[in-house]
């Protein structure tokens, strides 16, 4: 009897040590950040949001020596164009529901779903415009050459992840 609960109790350990552990082989199983999984989570099946990229920009210009005014320029940008691109974004997320519930109802009318999927690519391309126009303003609140910084490949890492002490700021660079 002894015997039987020792290796039932063995067998109970190893097994929920095995749960725990949860080792898995292959692409996309490694953990955090790194997983493609984690960023499909993040942004969705489309890769991220015009918002998000724009708000990154304007994040990194916060690193270029820019002067009180062209600061100030900048949060004036964010709270213009970028709060309503995300609201737009929220409203063409709306509008995809919309349209796959019409296309999932076995009697869907024809001319209603054309009707909407042209209503959500209208509100795709305000998104564009909007993205477009953010970009001009930046640049013109930067000018020419911060902004050819900020869009240049060395800045599409996060400056968290890019920056050591020791390296200093990315102004000195």
């Amino acid at each position: 009897m002894r015997k039987t609960l020792v290796i039932a109790f063995v067998l109970f350990l190893t097994a929920g040590l095995a749960l725990a552990v949860g080792h898995k082989t292959g692409p996309g199983t490694e953990g955090g950040f790194h997983n493609p999984r984690f960023h499909k989570s993040m942004h969705g099946k489309g890769g991220p949001k015009h918002s998000m990229i724009l708000q990154g920009i304007l994040n990194r210009a916060k690193l270029l020596d820019l002067t009180d005014k062209q600061n100030e320029q900048l949060t004036k940008i964010k709270e213009k164009y970028v709060f309503s691109m995300i609201r737009k974004e929220a409203d063409q997320k709306i509008e995809k529901i919309k349209m796959k519930d019409m296309f999932h109802d076995p009697k869907f009318d024809s001319a209603k779903l054309k009707a909407q999927i042209k209503k959500a690519n209208q509100v795709k391309l305000n998104i564009a415009y909007t993205a477009v126009d953010t970009l001009s303003a930046i640049r013109s609140a930067v000018g020419p050459d911060n902004f050819e910084k900020l869009t240049t490949k060395k800045w599409h890492k996060p400056p968290h992840m890019k920056m050591k002490p020791e390296m200093g700021t990315l102004r000195e660079q």
